[in-house]
C-alpha cells in the first residue's frame, strides 16, 4: 500500500503542493465538512445519517443539491431556507470550513498517503464529538467505542501511525491496544476515584472511552500528552480532578502528531523520551505555581 502513495508523490511532485490541488483537498474536507453537520445533528437524535436526504428543520422541504453546497449555499441564501426563510445557524459554513482547514493542514503536513487518510479519519471522529458535546454534553458510543475498534483496524492498516514500518503491523496492533488500554484506564481509575472522594459523579464514562480510542490511534505517548495539554488548559474546570470535556481531549489529542514531528528533531528524543520530558515539564510547573 506504501508503495501507491510513494509512487504517486514522485510522479510530478510539485502538483501535490500546488494551489490547484490545496484548493480541491480544501473543497473535499468542506464537503466531508457538510456530512459531519449531519452526523452532529442526527446522532444523538438517534435518526439515520444516511436518510432522509437533507432538508429543513422548519418546513421540511428537501434541500436540493444546489442549495447545499459546502460554504457557498449559506452565502448565497444569507442563512435561510428558500422555501419557509426559516434560519439556519452559522454552525453549518463553520463546521464546513473548520473540517476543510483540518483536511487541508494534513495534507500539507503528510502529503499523499496512507497516514493523512489515517489522520483525517481520526480528525474527522474528533471533530463529531466535539460539536456533539458542545450542543449535547454527550459522547455517543458509536464515535467513541467506534473510534477505539477503528483505531485499533488502522493501526494494522496503517502502521506508520504508531512509529512501526510495513512488516510492523502486529507491533503496531500491540502499541495501539496498549494506548487504548491505558487511555480507558487511567481515566476510568480517576473517575473511580473522583466518585469515591467526592461522593459524586467525577468524570463522564464518555470522556474515558474517548481517551481510549484517542489511544488506539496515536498510543500511549499520545495519551499522555493529550492528559497533560488538556489538565494544563486554563478553562477546564468541568471536573475537581481532570478536564471532564471531549473539547479538551480532542484539541490536544489533534495537535500531538504535529508536535512530535516538530519538536522530536529538535529534542533528539524518541516519543517515550518526550512524552516523559512532556509529563516532567508539566509537574515543575504546577509546583512553580504554588
Amino acid at each position: 500500500m506504501n508503495d501507491y502513495f510513494q509512487i504517486l508523490s514522485e510522479v510530478a511532485p510539485e502538483f501535490w503542493t500546488s494551489p490547484a490541488m490545496l484548493a480541491m483537498v480544501f473543497v473535499f474536507g468542506s464537503i466531508w465538512g457538510s456530512f459531519l453537520n449531519v452526523c452532529v445533528y442526527r446522532i444523538p437524535r438517534a435518526i439515520s445519517v444516511v436518510t432522509p436526504g437533507s432538508h429543513c428543520g422548519s418546513c421540511a422541504s428537501p434541500v436540493a443539491w444546489y442549495d447545499n453546497l459546502p460554504i457557498l449555499s449559506w452565502f448565497i441564501l444569507r442563512g435561510r431556507c428558500r422555501k419557509c426563510h426559516a434560519t439556519f445557524s452559522f454552525r453549518y459554513p463553520l463546521i464546513e470550513a473548520l473540517t476543510g482547514a483540518v483536511f487541508l493542514l494534513t495534507w500539507i503536513y503528510f502529503g499523499p498517503s496512507w497516514l493523512t487518510l489515517a489522520y483525517w479519519l481520526f480528525l474527522f471522529g474528533l471533530l463529531v464529538g466535539t460539536f456533539i458535546d458542545f450542543e449535547f454534553y454527550i459522547l455517543p458510543d458509536r464515535i467513541t467505542l467506534g473510534g477505539m475498534v477503528i483505531g485499533l483496524v488502522a493501526s494494522v492498516l496503517v502502521p506508520a501511525l504508531h512509529e512501526a514500518g510495513p512488516d510492523e503491523r502486529l507491533l503496531a496492533l500491540t502499541r495501539s491496544a496498549i494506548g487504548l488500554g491505558l487511555g480507558w484506564g487511567v481515566l476510568y481509575l480517576v473517575r473511580v476515584m473522583g466518585e469515591l472522594a467526592f461522593r459524586k459523579e467525577a468524570m463522564g464514562l464518555g470522556d474515558v472511552k474517548l481517551l481510549g480510542a484517542i489511544g488506539a490511534f496515536i498510543g500511549w505517548q499520545g495519551v499522555l500528552f493529550t492528559l497533560i495539554a488538556s489538565f494544563s488548559s486554563p478553562n477546564c474546570s468541568n471536573s475537581p480532578i481532570l478536564p471532564s470535556s471531549c473539547r479538551f481531549l480532542s484539541r490536544s489529542a489533534s495537535i500531538w502528531r504535529s508536535v512530535i514531528e516538530i519538536v522530536r528533531p529538535a529534542c533528539g528524543c524518541g516519543t517515550t523520551t518526550l512524552a516523559i520530558r512532556s509529563m516532567w515539564s508539566s509537574k515543575n510547573r504546577g509546583l512553580s505555581r504554588r
